[in-house]
Protein backbone atom coordinates (compact mmCIF):
# COMPACT_ATOMS: atom_id res chain seq x y z
CA UNK A 1 0.00 0.00 0.00
CA UNK A 2 1.71 3.36 -1.16
CA UNK A 3 1.75 5.87 0.97
CA UNK A 4 0.00 9.34 -0.17
CA UNK A 5 2.60 11.83 -0.36
CA UNK A 6 2.03 15.28 1.56
CA UNK A 7 2.31 18.89 -0.04
CA UNK A 8 4.80 20.56 1.87
CA UNK A 9 4.89 23.81 0.75
CA UNK A 10 1.48 25.12 0.62
CA UNK A 11 0.38 28.87 0.20
CA UNK A 12 -2.69 30.80 1.51
CA UNK A 13 -4.44 30.08 -1.12
CA UNK A 14 -4.40 26.35 -1.25
CA UNK A 15 -5.21 26.21 2.22
CA UNK A 16 -8.29 28.76 1.61
CA UNK A 17 -9.28 26.39 -1.19
CA UNK A 18 -9.53 23.44 0.52
CA UNK A 19 -12.68 22.36 2.66
CA UNK A 20 -12.24 22.31 6.37
CA UNK A 21 -12.71 17.94 6.31
CA UNK A 22 -9.73 18.21 3.91
CA UNK A 23 -7.93 20.64 6.10
CA UNK A 24 -8.11 17.91 9.21
CA UNK A 25 -7.50 15.48 6.85
CA UNK A 26 -3.81 17.09 5.73
CA UNK A 27 -3.24 18.25 9.93
CA UNK A 28 -3.73 14.59 10.84
CA UNK A 29 -1.52 13.49 7.73
CA UNK A 30 1.20 15.54 9.36
CA UNK A 31 0.49 14.92 12.63
CA UNK A 32 1.47 10.97 11.85
CA UNK A 33 4.31 11.84 9.65
CA UNK A 34 5.60 13.72 12.43
CA UNK A 35 5.35 11.29 15.08
CA UNK A 36 7.06 8.96 13.08
CA UNK A 37 9.76 10.80 12.95
CA UNK A 38 9.89 11.66 16.26
CA UNK A 39 9.94 8.00 17.31
CA UNK A 40 12.93 7.31 14.50
CA UNK A 41 14.78 10.27 16.04
CA UNK A 42 14.27 8.74 19.65
CA UNK A 43 15.02 5.31 18.72
CA UNK A 44 18.71 6.82 17.42
CA UNK A 45 19.35 9.09 20.28
CA UNK A 46 17.90 6.62 23.15
CA UNK A 47 18.08 3.17 21.06
CA UNK A 48 14.98 2.05 22.90
CA UNK A 49 15.90 -0.93 24.64
CA UNK A 50 19.78 -0.56 22.69
CA UNK A 51 22.74 1.52 22.79
CA UNK A 52 21.63 5.05 21.15
CA UNK A 53 23.85 8.10 20.37
CA UNK A 54 23.56 9.42 24.23
CA UNK A 55 24.85 5.90 26.05
CA UNK A 56 27.91 5.78 23.81
CA UNK A 57 28.55 9.61 23.61
CA UNK A 58 28.23 9.08 28.20
CA UNK A 59 30.44 5.75 28.05
CA UNK A 60 33.16 8.12 25.49
CA UNK A 61 33.32 10.66 27.95
CA UNK A 62 33.32 8.26 30.90
CA UNK A 63 36.78 6.49 29.07
CA UNK A 64 38.37 9.85 28.34
CA UNK A 65 38.29 11.01 31.81
CA UNK A 66 39.77 7.77 32.77
CA UNK A 67 42.23 8.09 30.16
CA UNK A 68 43.47 11.45 31.19
CA UNK A 69 43.08 10.47 35.14
CA UNK A 70 45.62 7.66 33.93
CA UNK A 71 48.27 10.34 32.17
CA UNK A 72 47.83 12.48 35.27
CA UNK A 73 49.32 9.59 37.42
CA UNK A 74 52.00 8.66 34.93
CA UNK A 75 52.93 12.22 34.87
CA UNK A 76 52.78 12.68 38.32
CA UNK A 77 54.98 9.60 38.98
CA UNK A 78 57.48 10.39 36.36
CA UNK A 79 57.31 14.24 38.36
CA UNK A 80 57.77 12.10 41.88
CA UNK A 81 60.62 10.48 40.05
CA UNK A 82 62.23 13.74 39.15
CA UNK A 83 62.32 15.08 42.16
CA UNK A 84 63.59 12.26 44.59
Amino acid sequence: MAEETIKVEMGQDDIDEKTDSEKLSLLVKIAFANHATLKEHGKLLFGNGQQGLCDIARMNRSAIRAIWGLMILIIGGFITLALK
